[in-house]
């Protein structure tokens, strides 16, 4: 399965056009978008309409600029984009699990109870988080170290999804790491192709 993610591009339609130019070229089944589609929540009906006109399913979770009621309505009135903060969507073998927003939180019971009761065992997971797992590539900032979420971190442990998508630490744009066997990555702005 090829899936193209990104993540950030806060209402700048130079980004979305790189998005869909890498649409074009490499036909992903699906994309996702782990947040901050806008900046703080400018253009949010424009980047909805734009998103929406790839004529792909995109996976959509809401970033901590973001209106979230406002994401989730436009969504449901778009034809291809699925807003999936605290959802799960199945695709073939594969359940896709996401939850937006957090910002700069360190724990979260709430993400952790909806990931845990949602691990489904013949499924390949895939987790789509705005803020990225703790103590990784995906969240040092210089001079502020660590930054991520132990909950995040904490899930991957317990359910080992075989991919995690986040965002929000513009620093680790393109940026990949590990947790056990769980590829985890940034995609940054521009996106990135990933065969899972």
């Amino acid at each position: 399965m090829k899936v193209l993610a990104f993540t950030d591009i806060h209402s700048k339609k130079k980004y979305f056009d790189i998005i869909k130019k890498k649409t074009k070229k490499h036909n992903p089944d699906l994309l996702i978008c782990s947040g901050d589609i806008t900046y703080f929540g400018l253009k949010t009906e424009m980047m909805i309409k734009l998103l929406d006109s790839l004529d792909k399913t995109v996976l959509v979770i809401h970033g901590n600029e973001d209106d979230s009621d406002k994401i989730k309505i436009l969504c449901s009135k778009s034809k291809n984009l699925k807003y999936l903060h605290k959802k799960s969507f199945s695709y073939g073998d594969y359940l896709f699990l996401g939850y937006g927003g957090l910002g700069f939180s360190q724990f979260s019971k709430d993400l952790e109870n909806f990931m845990l009761k949602n691990n489904i065992k013949n499924k390949k997971i895939v987790l789509i988080t705005h803020q990225p797992p703790f103590e990784t590539k995906l969240d040092k900032i210089p001079y502020f170290e660590h930054v991520g979420n132990e909950s995040i971190t904490k899930v991957i442990k317990k359910i080992k999804p075989i991919l995690g998508i986040s965002g929000h630490i513009h620093e680790t744009f393109r940026k990949k790491d590990k947790i056990g066997k769980t590829l985890i990555v940034n995609p940054g702005e521009e996106g990135m192709i990933l065969n899972i």
